[in-house]
């Protein structure tokens, strides 16, 4: 399942036991008998949120990711690391923060947003990855929280995580 929420958070049930040599993701023992596999990162649909609301100054989330359209999904030329808060899963390092890379004079607010939008999605990846690198095979999820409500970011997270998502009621 990814919450994502304030933060983002991946949380995988799983029969094996698994943790990662720099302890990136966190295990408990499941309710299940089996094990629950837990990486969270701090700032996820928050950097969304700080960005339309403290940034460009608007609440209307839908108009801002309006001119994203399909055909440029994968394609832009700005980048965004969404440590806002420092990081938690899988780099555990207050130290780390957010920033913009490969912004032009041409680069406007969608690429900015698009960026946001691909960059978290990519940040969670990195836990999936982990667990991937841990044997553990995940062929779909759930996805919850404010930021799933975008259609537009269900796709990016699709897409970037490469696996069907279920939106949950």
């Amino acid at each position: 399942n990814i919450s994502l929420g304030t933060s983002g958070t991946v949380f995988i049930s799983s029969e094996k036991f698994g943790v990662d040599p720099n302890n990136a993701l966190h295990a408990f023992a499941h309710a299940d008998g089996g094990w629950h596999l837990m990486g969270c990162m701090l700032s996820a649909a928050s950097c969304n949120k700080w960005l339309l609301e403290d940034i460009f100054g608007t609440n209307d989330h839908a108009a801002e990711q309006a001119p994203i359209t399909d055909d440029k999904l994968g394609e832009n030329h700005v980048f965004f690391l969404p440590y806002l808060m420092g990081e938690r899963s899988p780099i555990n390092d207050t130290d780390a923060r957010g920033t913009f890379v490969g912004m032009t004079m041409d680069s406007d607010r969608a690429d900015m947003l698009q960026a946001v939008l691909e960059g978290v999605a990519f940040a969670m990846r990195d836990s999936f990855e982990i667990v991937k690198a841990l044997g553990i095979s995940i062929e779909c999820s759930n996805i919850c929280g404010g930021g799933s409500k975008s259609p537009l970011w269900r796709t990016i997270f699709a897409n970037v995580l490469g696996i069907p998502l279920n939106i949950l009621k």
